[in-house]
């Protein structure tokens, strides 16, 4: 099981137990009506029937998740902003959804659909745009988008050949700065909602924006931290996690000695005493 974070560092509506890591909800509950009416907010109720709505509570996702938005939002708290949270949906495939709520987004594999904002992990405002890219194995079958927690911070046009934001700035976007996202950090992004559905035939489909052209010389002036400031801090974040998991693998060691010795110690007086009383 995952290593259980102190109930302070835990969402309210968390169960709490590390041994749940996927909650299903009930449709009737008012966390499941929420989810349900932000993804029918674009994606018709009539075409696009959910199947399950899960809660994700994978504790060490949401440390580092939690420990990167507190950076943000002491850093950027000087020119009057936040990380600026958003919650945006990332369709994908049921393979990829059990990786995604076992170990979280992975920028590794940018570039599967589509780069036109940069080369990142692309988050969308719209489900219906998320649609386009919740992969069914077969007609009628079952389809996979998240709801998802992101830190958007500073953000700006993006376009195909960005490997990072530029300095100042932690994500890019569509031409709008409004609809389509693209993080760049694994940690910037919680997969808080699984979403399973089916689509019916003849539903509505998004059409997907025009590539962007990033204005030569555009975000060069830093407006923030630094991208590379964070992902230096984030690397920090896992050795100190390792450095404490090390740590308490040594204490147990330790604890384990300590209690040897004293058996030992007691286990003397007892052996002497019944030496001294044979004849």
């Amino acid at each position: 099981p995952q290593n259980p974070l102190p109930p302070s560092e835990i969402p309210g509506h968390w169960t709490g137990d590390v041994h749940r890591e996927r909650v299903l909800l009930d449709a009737d509950e008012d966390e499941y009506i929420k989810v349900a009416k932000t993804f029918h907010t674009t994606c018709p109720a009539n075409d696009f029937i959910i199947s399950s709505i899960q809660r994700i509570e994978k504790h060490s996702l949401w440390r580092m998740y939690s420990l990167l938005k507190q950076d943000w939002q002491a850093a950027m708290a000087v020119n009057g902003k936040g990380a600026n949270e958003k919650v945006l949906f990332h369709g994908t495939s049921k393979e990829s959804s059990d990786k995604i709520a076992a170990k979280g987004f992975n920028r590794s594999y940018a570039g599967k659909h589509a780069t036109a904002y940069g080369v990142g992990t692309y988050f969308a405002q719209s489900a219906l745009y998320s649609n386009q890219f919740a992969q069914a194995a077969c007609a009628d079958s079952f389809q996979y988008m998240f709801l998802a927690r992101v830190l958007v911070g500073n953000t700006i046009v993006g376009n195909g050949t960005m490997k990072e934001p530029p300095d100042g700035y932690h994500s890019t976007s569509d031409a709008s700065l409004t609809q389509i996202f693209v993080a760049y950090l694994d940690a910037q992004a919680y997969p808080e909602h699984l979403i399973t559905y089916r689509t019916r035939a003849g539903a509505p489909v998004a059409r997907r924006p025009g590539i962007p052209h990033l204005p030569p010389g555009a975000g060069q002036q830093a407006a923030g931290v630094p991208l590379q400031q964070f992902a230096a801090r984030a690397a920090q974040l896992q050795q100190m996690a390792l450095a404490r998991a090390n740590q308490a693998a040594v204490n147990q060691a330790t604890l384990v000695r300590a209690q040897l010795q004293m058996q030992q110690l007691q286990a003397q007086p007892a052996a002497s005493k019944k030496a001294r009383a044979k004849p």
